[in-house]
């Protein structure tokens, strides 16, 4: 499988926005069930993206955001990925990133 430099590092960005995601469900849920369960699905997704090492590559900061607009900046991350640049099945996981920007932004998720 040949992913573009480019490619990765919009991989990168996409995982470290999922990642901020999970722990802002898990850590700022009235319910730690329900944030908990969330927070497992949506590092779920980050771990079907490919990665050239298991770090996830060191990047700025993040800024501070709900759970929705990491979602949301994880989805335009990879949605800036050209098909053929990025791994097979990417299109699958930015549709899994989309149902849970979908569920948080109804369910209104933290």
């Amino acid at each position: 499988m040949t992913r573009t430099p480019r490619a990765q590092v919009l991989i990168d960005l996409a995982q470290r926005h999922l990642d901020a995601a999970a722990e802002t469900a898990q850590h700022s849920s009235p319910d730690q069930i329900p944030g908990a369960a969330f927070a497992g699905q949506i590092r779920l997704a980050a771990a079907a993206l490919p990665t050239i090492d298991e770090a996830v590559a060191d990047g700025p900061p993040l800024p501070a955001a709900d759970v929705a607009t990491h979602l949301r900046d994880a989805l335009t991350a990879l949605d800036q990925i050209a098909p053929f640049d990025g791994p097979p099945d990417l299109p699958l996981c930015a549709w899994h990133v989309h149902e849970l920007f979908r569920i948080a932004t109804r369910t209104g998720a933290a």
